[in-house]
């Protein structure tokens, strides 16, 4: 008997989206130019020490975010979620704008890094999708989470490429002096324009959408019992689920770190001798893929597979990607390279939208109540932030040390084999994790609810 989905509901779900997008936008809009930027910087003794710096960069926003949350998410259950989102809207847009200033590579650092203490809307805005949706149409309504994301990454990514340095001879504004002193303001402050507009719509539009079931001093009460503690939380099958999620992120993480600065390496040091435009265009047009996966494809295979199927799948599907990719350098032909860069990239997106889709289903579902799901995401999120703190910097000096080392596999590979190894090991771990996960806990009667088990 098939079930009838609830509609989607739109009123609420558009600008919640357009919230969601400025943290893609404003991660992807770096990649296409930190090479340059580094390079700017004038920090790296030669360009083999640029990967360790750029992955200094990116790690600074994710050690930032870790260490702040948790606070974010449990804030967002006690005062609600609105609140919590407008403030990081706020605190995203200024440090971005002092991110695209910053004259010296240690300023930058610090901006990087308060533009992470202050991103706790990620974990937030999983939590307000759950409590707008239902049984019959969650997976949907999860699935554009990573959706926006890769609209943002695609958007973000051909405007980091295209707009990057436009005072250049030949630019778009040749010198104009602004753009001159601050050559990667411009893509960045297209980013910051669209937090903007994410900060007016979460402003005037968004509800709260937190609704608790009583309190007694103070105190929340959820379904006539208190709520429950970190270790009460942190049950076997919770921890294993982060895990996982802990290990996905890294391996994505490490390879989505190295692959600008691999495209950027000349191909006589095992890289594709890429530009910032070929770069932000190779990015943007395998993300494009990723409507017709997230929207047509995932949620079939979730109802037929579940999220815990569908993200042992994602995982085989990246190993091949992996594997492949250092490959593509010893094309000779860009008329070749293209082809098979693209489809490639192809491949990854599709892991990636079954993994972590599926993962941010597995992460609401473990929520034994409503009011648990701020600290269930938050969870969620500081094992995202805490690899993606160590995937860079682990991606970044594998890549500067290979470029050290002569013969297979410890040249360009390594770092590539090293990611399909950990991929390969976290298949066999989800093996261990049980097909309960796929229900939503929440919506349960406390007396049937499996969290303890």
């Amino acid at each position: 008997m098939s079930v009838v989905e609830t509609p989607l509901p739109w009123g609420q779900l558009v600008p919640l989206l357009a919230v969601r997008l400025s943290e893609p936008l404003q991660y992807a809009v770096v990649l296409p130019f930190v090479y340059k930027m580094i390079e700017g910087f004038h920090i790296a003794e030669s360009s083999k020490d640029i990967a360790f710096y750029a992955s200094l960069l990116s790690s600074s926003f994710a050690i930032a975010q870790t260490l702040t949350i948790m606070y974010w998410s449990r804030l967002s259950d006690r005062i609600g979620r609105r609140p919590v989102l407008l403030m990081g809207l706020s605190g995203n847009f200024v440090s971005f704008l002092l991110f695209a200033v910053s004259p010296t590579f240690y300023i930058a650092l610090g901006a990087r890094s308060l533009n992470g203490m202050l991103a706790g809307n990620v974990a937030v805005m999983k939590s307000v999708m759950a409590e707008i949706s239902d049984d019959s149409n969650r997976a949907r309504v999860m699935a554009l989470l990573p959706l926006v994301w890769n609209v943002g990454s695609v958007a973000g990514s051909a405007a980091g490429g295209v707009l990057a340095d436009p005072a250049r001879e030949g630019g778009m504004l040749e010198g104009v002096r602004v753009f001159r002193m601050f050559p990667y303001l411009l893509p960045c402050l297209v980013a910051s324009c669209v937090t903007l507009v994410g900060l007016v719509l979460g402003t005037f539009v968004v509800r709260e959408t937190l609704r608790k079931r009583g309190a007694e001093e103070g105190v929340p009460i959820l379904g006539g019992r208190p709520r429950r503690g970190f270790r009460e939380l942190m049950t076997p099958v919770v921890s294993s689920v982060m895990f996982n999620n802990a290990m996905s992120s890294l391996i994505v993480s490490m390879s989505d770190q190295v692959y600008p600065i691999f495209a950027a390496t000349g191909r006589s040091d095992g890289g594709l001798g890429f530009d910032s435009r070929e770069i932000g265009y190779s990015l943007a047009i395998s993300g494009l893929a990723v409507f017709y996966l997230q929207l047509a494809v995932y949620p079939r295979m979730e109802r037929r597979y579940g999220a815990l199927g569908c993200y042992r799948r994602g995982l085989l599907v990246l190993v091949p990607y992996l594997v492949a990719m250092p490959w593509v350098s010893m094309v000779g032909r860009k008329g070749v390279v293209w082809p098979l860069l693209v489809g490639l990239l192809l491949v990854k997106v599709a892991g990636q939208v079954l993994m972590f889709t599926s993962i941010n289903l597995l992460t609401v579902n473990l929520a034994p109540t409503r009011e648990d799901l701020g600290f269930m995401n938050g969870v969620q999120q500081v094992a995202m932030s805490a690899t993606r703190m160590l995937g860079p910097l682990m991606g970044g000096i594998a890549w500067s040390w290979s470029q050290r080392m002569s013969g297979y596999p410890l040249n360009a590979h390594f770092v590539w084999i090293l990611s399909a190894v950990l991929a390969g090991w976290s298949l066999f771990l989800a093996r261990n994790v049980p097909d309960s996960v796929n229900t939503f806990a929440a919506d349960q009667p406390i007396d049937q609810q499996t969290i303890d088990d």
